[in-house]
């Protein structure tokens, strides 16, 4: 465990693609669906594998302080840094922050609402990117390998090779396609593209040069830039490493029915509920004093979160998104209760 190694782990920065179990308020990372234990709780022992419990902060919107607040041990709530700008802008001030406790930090960040597979592959991933920033200056993302096609995830194309004594540690960067389509990500799967885990390493001195440099471009009134494609795109001493990591961002139900037990019907069920000549569906349901009961249905999906019900095809998850953005931005007491 490095002494000069800092982490920043983000909560609720997600896409909200799981509505209505991720809401603004309360984020899928903090809802104990695996087990009891939470992906924010999975990824904060994560992240102490490498990085010193003093040395961790915790960058998440105000109004999910008091969610994540919930789970965290007290003698811990002093490193939750509530979110007041852009990311690329709070990553900036807590970077900051750093560099005036040990100005030859490193930093590693990464998002809560993922599943990141085992510890050692993490750990591993961490000190090669720490060591290849270290000896390159260069900002350095983990990536993993494109083993299936899926639209919506972040795709990169590497480039030249990075060689130290004589080994391949590293890429650069040749192309970057956020949120690619289905189409962008075959055509980059055949030439070797991969997927960007969402995992960033850097000396913290040239990130803060690098991001104060991206944000003083950014022109008055435009939204703030984000880390991946609001600031990666942008600079040039970017380069990525390989990890061996079993990686999901859980951008979609479908993702997340991969790692639910099905029953004899295919059906994949979590919390109170009865399923009847039902099959192939995801039932989801997180109130402990309710009760879902689905009944004649093939190939749906049903999630209860609270007072909220979600009920479509499964599959027509991004018509329901495009509809609660239309319905959001026709009626602002509507945009809240869907928030």
């Amino acid at each position: 465990m490095s002494s000069s190694l800092f982490g920043i782990l983000t909560v609720g920065d997600e896409q909200r693609a799981l509505w209505p179990l991720d809401r603004k308020a309360h984020p899928f990372s903090c809802r104990p669906f695996f087990g009891g234990k939470t992906l924010f709780e999975a990824a904060w022992e994560r992240m102490l594998t490498v990085v010193q419990p003093d040395r961790m902060r915790i960058v998440c919107p105000p109004q999910v302080v008091q969610v994540v607040a919930e789970i965290l041990p007290e003698s811990w709530h002093g490193l939750i840094v509530p979110k007041t700008g852009g990311s690329l802008a709070q990553i900036y001030a807590v970077s900051e922050e750093i560099a005036r406790i040990q100005p030859d930090s490193q930093i590693v960040t990464c998002p809560a609402g993922m599943i990141a597979g085992d510890d050692l592959a993490f750990s591993d991933l961490v000190h090669d990117a720490a060591r290849l920033a270290h000896a390159t200056g260069c900002v350095v993302t983990g990536t993993v390998a494109v083993s299936e096609i899926r639209a919506g995830y972040d795709c990169i194309l590497p480039g030249d090779a990075c060689i130290r004594s004589g080994h391949v540690v590293g890429r650069d960067v040749r192309r970057f396609f956020p949120s690619c389509s289905r189409s962008e990500a075959e055509a980059a799967a055949d030439r070797g593209g991969l997927w960007m885990t969402g995992i960033h390493l850097w000396n913290t001195a040239t990130f803060l040069v690098d991001a104060l440099t991206v944000l003083s471009e950014t022109s008055q009134g435009a939204d703030e830039p984000d880390i991946p494609s609001g600031f990666l795109s942008r600079i040039r001493n970017w380069l990525l490493v390989p990890s061996s990591l079993v990686w999901d961002p859980l951008r979609s139900y479908e993702d997340l029915a991969r790692y639910i037990r099905t029953d004899s019907q295919a059906n994949c069920r979590i919390g109170p509920g009865l399923v009847n000549e039902t099959r192939d569906c995801i039932v989801l349901s997180d109130a402990p004093d309710g009760m879902v009961l689905v009944s004649g249905l093939k190939n749906m999906l049903v999630v209860q979160s609270g007072d909220t019900v979600l009920c479509c095809q499964r599959g027509d998850e991004e018509k329901v998104r495009e509809a609660l953005r239309r319905f959001s931005s026709a009626d602002e007491n509507l945009a809240r209760l869907l928030e």
